[in-house]
């Protein structure tokens, strides 16, 4: 795999699958919901030693970390693959799956509300999970469409794995 950006890449969600099912899923209230993934992370040569949190979060709530390690530095990369579980709300709606991405922080929740609050433009959408019955759903169908991006890299870089 090889990533072209221009940027400084940090971390990334670069594929998210919902129950199997993509990164869109319809879900019936409170049932049982497993997101797969993979992600990349790396360090600036400046910063080599930073440890680095992936966090998903569902509706801007924190869900999971998926990852706090040290990462290969730039322009190498560390990659790997994530399982994170729970259950879908009880109450009917669209709720949005989140990947953001921070460093040096102690526990995931502090770097939950780095990202959340000091640092919003470090939160992609990666994933749509609608809940209720289908026919409630259809009528969300177009706004998640346009909201959800091809492909999902919280931040830039020039990197390659070899």
């Amino acid at each position: 795999m090889i990533l072209e950006y221009a940027e400084p890449l940090r971390a990334a969600v670069t594929k998210l699958s919902i129950n199997g099912r993509g990164r869109y899923v319809r879900v019936d209230p409170g049932a049982p919901i497993t997101v797969k993934g993979r992600y990349i992370a790396q360090n600036p040569a400046e910063s080599p030693t930073d440890t680095a949190q992936i966090i998903l979060f569902l509706n801007e709530k924190f869900f999971k970390c998926v990852y706090n390690e040290i990462p290969a530095v730039t322009p190498e990369y560390s990659e790997g693959t994530f399982t994170a579980k729970c259950h879908a709300p009880t109450e009917q709606g669209k709720y949005r799956l989140l990947a953001g991405w921070a460093y040096n922080w102690n526990w995931p929740h502090e770097a939950y509300d780095y990202i959340r609050y000091a640092d919003p433009e470090r939160l992609e959408t990666v994933g749509v999970i609608m809940v209720g019955p289908e026919a409630a759903v259809v009528s969300w169908l177009p706004a998640v469409l346009v909201a959800i991006p091809v492909v999902t890299v919280i931040g830039l870089a020039v990197a390659s794995k070899r």
